[in-house]
């Protein structure tokens, strides 16, 4: 099964991430230039960017490939609920799925 999993946040908040990771952007360069590694060379280019543009929405993405996961319909129609719908509480998504509260797992 392949997972696909996103997470929106803003530039700023990109920044943030990147500081708890590097502590700074001149951490990072020397890291890069240090390694030569790609994803580094992305972030820092990325990090960059932000800082021009801390309010832009980011869209990262990332899958997961795993044969030993095995989910039901029911799962399925739950995590297309929570993507689509955002309910704001287990409550809020028993209502949504039109299912009890005590059969949706928390």
């Amino acid at each position: 099964m392949i997972i696909t999993l996103v997470k929106k946040q803003k530039g700023i908040s990109f920044i943030n991430d990147m500081e708890k990771t590097y502590n700074s952007l001149e951490e990072l360069e020397k890291l890069y230039e240090r390694t030569g590694n790609m994803k580094l060379y992305i972030e820092l280019e990325n990090w960059k960017y932000y800082i021009q543009h801390p309010e832009e929405e980011i869209e990262i993405t990332e899958s997961l490939v795993n044969k030993e996961i095995s989910l039901s319909e029911f799962d399925l129609d739950i995590l297309n609920t929570i993507k689509h719908e955002n309910p704001k509480s287990i409550r809020n998504l028993a209502n949504k799925i039109d299912k009890d509260v005590s059969n949706v797992p928390a």
